[in-house]
């Protein structure tokens, strides 16, 4: 829901890390499994490893697990446009829904 959000908002699946690590983080703490690495790399860990599913690219090549450079060279995620064009027509679906739904209330 995060997601289809902020795809709602600008338009785009582009996520900067300076963007997304303080929520992602958030999202791991309250949701995840508990864990022994600090909130920054454990928000890193989807960011980055997701492009292993095929479904995120990065804007620049970073070695798996490295925090550092998502900062220092201010790095970009976004999903793959197969990913994208589904969540769009979800977007636009809810959307009627509730007009419809809204209508019907009142």
């Amino acid at each position: 829901m995060w997601y289809i959000g902020r795809l709602a908002a600008d338009g785009s699946s582009a996520l900067p890390w300076s963007a997304c690590e303080q929520a992602l983080a958030e999202l791991i703490a309250e949701f995840g499994p508990p864990s022994r690495t600090g909130r920054a790399q454990s928000a890193a860990y989807p960011f980055i490893r997701l492009r292993s599913d095929g479904v995120w690219i990065l804007d620049q090549d970073v070695q798996m697990d490295r925090v550092g450079p998502l900062a220092e060279r201010h790095v970009t995620g976004q999903f793959e446009p197969s990913v994208v064009a589904p969540s769009r027509s979800l977007q636009g679906r809810a959307a009627v829904g509730l007009t419809d739904a809204a209508r019907h209330v009142t």
